[in-house]
């Protein structure tokens, strides 16, 4: 782990969960995900950086490609957690959570649609 990461967790007090509220296994480890990226005038701070376990910056870097309403949503609140220089909150991790399950909700309902299970007149009002 690099030396920032390594004093992030400290401030941030993390041992068991990331920023993101994923859970730290004996294989994972913590990641710097740059908020801003670098080639978007991001600096490399600890004020424009979140940590994640690999699983939790794998899966955001994801949605980043697939979803980036829900990304950008998400990044904001890992913002919001660099900024405050303490440990995520329930209300955080449980907003960054509902985020992630309203991305699920919208991959099964796309899933439905391709299927032609139900109409997408009838999905268009869900």
């Amino acid at each position: 782990m690099k030396h920032k990461t390594k004093r992030m967790v400290k401030i941030y007090e993390l041992t068991d969960k990331c920023f993101m509220g994923f859970s730290v296994k004996q294989d994972s480890k913590f990641t710097f995900h740059h908020c801003i990226k670098k080639e978007y005038g991001g600096s490399n701070s600890i004020d424009n950086g979140a940590i994640l376990t690999s699983e939790a910056h794998q899966f955001l870097n994801y949605l980043e490609m697939n979803n980036y309403e829900i990304y950008y949503l998400i990044n904001c609140i890992l913002i919001e957690i660099s900024k405050s220089k303490h440990h995520p909150s329930n209300e955080q991790w449980k907003k960054i959570n509902d985020l992630i399950l309203h991305y699920y909700r919208l991959k099964s309902i796309e899933a439905i649609d391709e299927e032609k299970i139900i109409p997408k007149r009838i999905l268009s009002i869900m």
